[in-house]
């Protein structure tokens, strides 16, 4: 028995009825079978047209073997695909293919490429895994490709000048070693680096940022501190004598650490002292909260509104000073000698003024005229 299909034999003679099993690399459409039967002088064709058509293929284009692709790069992985096949999965390998690490799990696999971004894993053993999921069709590259290492650099620059004298410096948190403003320094390229600064007393320093480094390019980044300062609700506190008065007291902007504040009495009138609030703590979290300092005015003999200067200070941030000023509530006395214009002999009036009411009172000794006034003395 012969079996030609278009003119081509696909089997030779075979012995009475059984299956038989073939294979073609000839694949069209609209086919039929002819059975020839030789011992019999009979023929036979397929009574309806019948499909050869190739089995499923996947196709690793690039990366094939021999391309060197750099870290952090953007690279093209490429592939073909024939037949019916499902999505597809993509993976690389870095020691000729004993373990693997997936790039994609999945995509469709007519996309034929996929855009991959290269790891910071240099081997000169690489290949690139494409596979169809749930099914064991798959393809590899045909000869290794070699992952390289091109250095990056950044440099960072810190303002104000101020600070940068004061020994303000930059390092990235993956490393001990310390940079000045202005430094240019090689890494590896990397999209998780974190930027970090020192702390300087007396100033609030830059966040924390997350920086990315690709090779072959310098990154630029910069760091501006701010100078802490001290902030009252008022510049001026009136104290009654014999009572007490209060004003606030916060930071500019959060300090690097916990900052010990001093409140005290530097110069003045000494009746008037802090009586809390000398000593006050800001740490980062409440630097902006305003804390209370309490003044005290001591009771006097005097009528005199004193005033005294309250100083806050703290280490690396310059002192800020607040006027307090005394209410007095003492009356004064003042004596006249007084000449009458009759020629009488000199006599005394008592004249007596209420500072804090803005009042005044006179007693007169039994005197009936008017005096001339020429002398006085306040009695304190």
């Amino acid at each position: 028995m012969v079996v030609p299909i278009f003119g081509q034999t696909i089997i030779g003679t075979i012995s009475g009825d059984r299956f038989s099993q073939w294979a073609l690399d000839l694949y069209a459409s609209d086919n039929k079978l002819f059975v020839n039967n030789l011992e019999a002088d009979s023929s036979d064709y397929s009574d309806k047209v019948f499909a050869l058509a190739p089995p499923p293929t996947i196709t690793v284009t690039a990366p094939d073997g021999g391309e060197s692709w750099e870290v952090g790069s953007d690279q093209a992985i490429t592939w073909t695909s024939t037949g019916t096949i499902g999505d597809v999965k993509i993976e690389y390998s870095t020691d000729n293919g004993s373990s693997w690490t997936e790039i994609v799990d999945s995509i469709a696999s007519a996309a034929g490429n996929y855009d991959w971004e290269i790891p910071n894993t240099p081997s000169e053993d690489c290949l690139v895994r494409i596979s169809e999921i749930g099914d064991g069709l798959s393809d590899t590259s045909d000869a290794n490709f070699s992952i390289i290492t091109i250095i990056g650099q950044l440099n960072v620059v810190i303002n104000p000048q101020e600070v940068v004298e004061a020994g303000a410096q930059w390092r990235l948190t993956t490393e001990d070693t310390w940079y000045n403003s202005g430094k240019t320094v090689s890494y590896s390229p990397s999209d998780d680096y974190i930027l970090e600064f020192t702390a300087i007393l007396g100033w609030s320093k830059p966040s924390d940022k997350s920086i990315k480094i690709k090779a072959g390019k310098t990154t630029y980044e910069s760091g501006t501190y701010e100078k802490i300062s001290f902030v009252t609700n008022k510049d001026s506190v009136i104290v009654p004598e014999g009572g007490t008065a209060t004003f606030q007291v916060k930071l500019s902007a959060q300090p690097s650490s916990n900052v010990s504040v001093t409140v005290s009495w530097v110069s003045g009138d000494a009746d008037i002292t802090v009586k809390s609030g000398s000593s006050l703590k800001f740490t980062t979290g409440n630097w902006n909260k305003f804390k209370m300092v309490k003044l005290e005015a001591a009771e006097d003999d005097d009528v005199m509104d004193g005033e005294a200067t309250i100083r806050i200070s703290a280490p690396g941030i310059e002192d800020k000073e607040i006027t307090a000023v005394e209410d007095d509530n003492d009356i004064a006395d003042i004596s006249l000698k007084l000449n009458p214009r009759t020629g009488t002999t000199g006599n005394i009036i008592k004249i007596s003024i209420d500072i804090s009411k803005n009042t005044l009172s006179i007693t007169s000794f039994g005197l009936d005229f008017i005096y001339d006034y020429n002398l006085f003395t306040l009695n304190q």
